[in-house]
């Protein structure tokens, strides 16, 4: 999600209306209702009739929770926009829908609402209801039609209200982290999963290689059991073999992929620092 937010330039509006909550620990972690209230947590959530008691693994348990749902925002990026462009303010993010719903005694969803409310704030305190007071970019045209997507402002030499940035480095290493404990439970995954069809194999091998020496009547259920272990080698093959080296090509296309422009930053900043 960081990757997303930094590469649009995006503002995340939770975080924009709940800064400085600290972060619990494992030790202290926050009740579900705190954990919904302070940390936006709509997954996962002990208060969800369709996650309670569900294992949760260390991040989660430290959150009470996951918080998996996201209302991103930003501010107008035409190449015409002015700074008398209104800019949007989020002013209040809450997670809704987190009661059961009436007369049954489960949840509306596996994940709870989210919930934002923004204000249209127009620039230096002007009158948002006068629109002289401000410039808004025309609407887009067709794309059959040959005119420009906006109008152009009056104003000389406009500024676009936002400027397009970089991924920032921290969010390139977190990804980088993720992506790579992902990799090797991947790898893991796939080894896990061809030693499995082995010894499936070697089963199957022994069941009709000694099969001549039960009793007829034990025919019938080894013949099931036979169809279930090969159904069931096959299976992990597939899954093994070729879903795990599928999903470990492209973990590693994409870690490659965020290492070399990673790198190609580093040598931006570098090159922008020796210049000064």
């Amino acid at each position: 999600m960081d990757i997303i937010r930094d590469h649009a330039g995006l503002t995340d509006a939770w975080v924009t209306t709940h800064p400085n909550i600290p972060s619990p620990t494992l030790s202290n972690p926050p009740s579900p209702q705190d954990a919904i209230r302070l940390h936006g947590v709509t997954a996962d959530s002990p208060l969800n009739s369709y996650s309670a008691g569900k294992p949760l693994e260390p991040l989660a348990r430290k959150f009470q929770g996951k918080r998996l749902d996201y209302v991103f925002y930003r501010q107008p990026s035409s190449l015409h926009a002015t700074p008398r462009t209104p800019v949007l303010r989020a002013v209040d993010t809450r997670v809704v829908m987190t009661e059961r719903v009436p007369g049954f005694a489960f949840s509306y969803s596996d994940h709870f609402g989210l919930e934002a409310t923004f204000e249209i704030e127009g620039p230096r305190g002007a009158d948002i209801t006068d629109p002289n007071s401000f410039d808004i970019p025309a609407p887009a045209t067709p794309r059959h039609t040959h005119m420009p997507s906006f109008s152009i402002s009056s104003q000389a030499n406009p500024q676009p209200a936002l400027s397009s940035r970089d991924v920032s480095n921290d969010s390139i290493t977190q990804a980088l982290i993720s992506l790579t404990a992902r990799y090797r439970f991947a790898q893991s995954q796939g080894k896990q999963q061809l030693f499995i069809f082995l010894v499936c194999l070697f089963v199957l091998i022994a069941i009709i290689s000694t099969s001549a020496w039960f009793p007829f009547y034990v025919n019938p259920v080894l013949f099931l059991i036979t169809v279930l272990v090969a159904w069931f080698a096959t299976t992990m093959l597939y899954v093994g073999f070729v879903y795990g080296n599928w999903e470990v090509n492209a973990l590693t296309n994409i870690i490659e992929e965020l290492e070399l422009y990673r790198a190609s930053l580093e040598a931006g900043q570098r090159s922008r620092f020796s210049m000064q």
